[in-house]
């Protein structure tokens, strides 16, 4: 299996990975496709335009260190940066992307009467989940094509902002701690929250401030000396329990009720117009 390599560019910025095969001139972009997929791969071109490629093009520059090929691929990576007659390219691996839909996710054997997913499974006649076992990638209700077993970043970003503007406005109480999903951080007052935006130079209108609601600590309930207690006896009923012992366990449990150890982001949503 083809794996991802440390790139080590010459000093016209041209690099080619050590597991690729002596490709010339007469090698097609369809013959580079099928090397790869027999490895379980795929490949992608991304050229070197903009004003790198236009002084390339003219001759003003003989290196493109300068130049940081990107693609997005999940999970791709580098394989090689080439000059072609087009321009300076760079080339991407990545795994090959099989949908439920596609003749590589299963095929019907005839001669075993069954479906086997692309990975040589049987599941007779079980064609779905046969797909769905030889599929590497699923196609989201808005059209994104992600690993199966993800989910759809733009989708789960739409949902959370969706459910943040469902909640109910409120106007800080002066005393709950405030969460922002948008940096993952809290904040004992608004003050301190917008100065992080300052500070951070961050966008104030993607803020998303949520009112905390404090998490107390815990009661000492009787199961605690469940293993040390006689069977089937309560705390309470345990005859070897002094009632200043209970007493105490009693007022130790009303203190906490009103401990607060943390805070956790509330179902209410801060006016933001009176921060920002």
């Amino acid at each position: 299996m083809m794996k991802k390599v440390r790139v080590e560019r010459d000093k016209q910025g041209f690099w080619t990975h050590p597991q690729l095969p002596e490709w010339d001139e007469s090698t097609t972009f369809a013959d580079s496709k099928k090397w790869f997929s027999e490895k379980g791969l795929d490949c992608a071109l991304v050229i070197m335009d903009g004003d790198l490629g236009e002084q390339w093009g003219n001759g003003e520059i003989d290196s493109c260190l300068a130049w940081e090929p990107e693609i997005n691929i999940q999970d791709a990576y580098l394989v090689g940066i080439w000059d072609t007659e087009d321009g300076v390219v760079a080339m991407f691996a990545f795994p090959q992307i099989i949908l439920e839909d596609s003749d590589k996710a299963a095929e019907f054997k005839t001669d075993i009467s069954g479906w086997v997913s692309s990975d040589g499974r049987f599941y007779g006649k079980d064609e779905r989940l046969a797909r769905y076992a030889g599929s590497t990638h699923r196609k989201c209700d808005c059209g994104n094509i992600i690993p199966k077993n993800s989910y759809c970043n733009p989708c789960a970003e739409k949902r959370t902002k969706e459910k943040f503007l469902a909640m109910p406005v409120v106007a800080w109480d002066g005393a709950s701690y405030i969460y922002d999903e948008n940096t993952d951080k809290y904040f004992s007052n608004p003050e301190e929250l917008v100065e992080h935006y300052a500070v951070d130079d961050l966008d104030s209108s993607s803020a998303m401030l949520i009112v905390c609601k404090p998490n107390y600590a815990r009661q000492i309930e009787d199961d605690f000396w469940c293993d040390d207690l006689p069977e089937d006896i309560s705390f309470d009923e345990c005859g070897g329990v002094e009632q200043e012992t209970i007493s105490l366990l009693n007022k130790l449990n009303e203190k906490l009720k009103t401990t607060v150890l943390s805070y956790s982001p509330g179902d209410q949503r801060l006016d933001q117009s009176l921060l920002f």
